[in-house]
């Protein structure tokens, strides 16, 4: 099981603002961990309509990658699994189907490759994602024009978690 938790922030909060015309903005979170002292870092951006986002972060050494989607209510995904399957196309590129993690709110699917994920954020300018839920279809498209930058940011903190 996965959950949404975000990072004890307690540096100044970065943010990115791209050139694009929907003007998508990186919200860049940095933080420490109380417990272990090791540093968190948390990015994130709305889907060019705005209602899923899509979220970057290394806490406590571990890479995650997961997308919001829309207005998620209790029960949104399969509950008694907590998987999903999650189609993701780059670019012109085929698109892809894998499973993905849900959320313990039901509300958020993880990557389950964040480390070759992460990778194809930085060097590509656009992510569409799609998952089918109990409330129908949802797709969300992402402009990727400053997210290499997202990426060595994150990578910085995370090393090779």
């Amino acid at each position: 099981m996965y959950s949404v938790r975000s990072v004890t922030v307690l540096a100044v909060c970065l943010v990115i603002t791209s050139p694009s015309s929907f003007g998508q903005i990186w919200d860049i979170a940095r933080g420490i961990d109380p417990i272990s002292d090791s540093a968190n870092v948390q990015a994130a951006m709305s889907s060019t309509s705005g209602f899923e986002g899509l979220v970057v972060r290394c806490e406590q050494q571990v890479l995650n990658i997961y997308i919001t989607w829309g207005m998620g209510a209790a029960g949104y995904f399969d509950a008694p699994t907590f998987l999903t399957e999650v189609t993701t196309r780059f670019d012109q590129e085929t698109p892809v189907t894998r499973t993905w993690g849900v959320s313990t709110d039901y509300s958020s699917t993880f990557s389950p490759e964040p480390k070759s994920f992460i990778q194809s954020l930085a060097t590509h300018d656009r992510l569409v994602a799609r998952a089918i839920s109990f409330a129908g279809i949802e797709t969300a498209i992402f402009d990727l024009t400053l997210a290499g930058q997202v990426v060595e940011e994150v990578l910085e903190v995370c090393g090779n978690a």
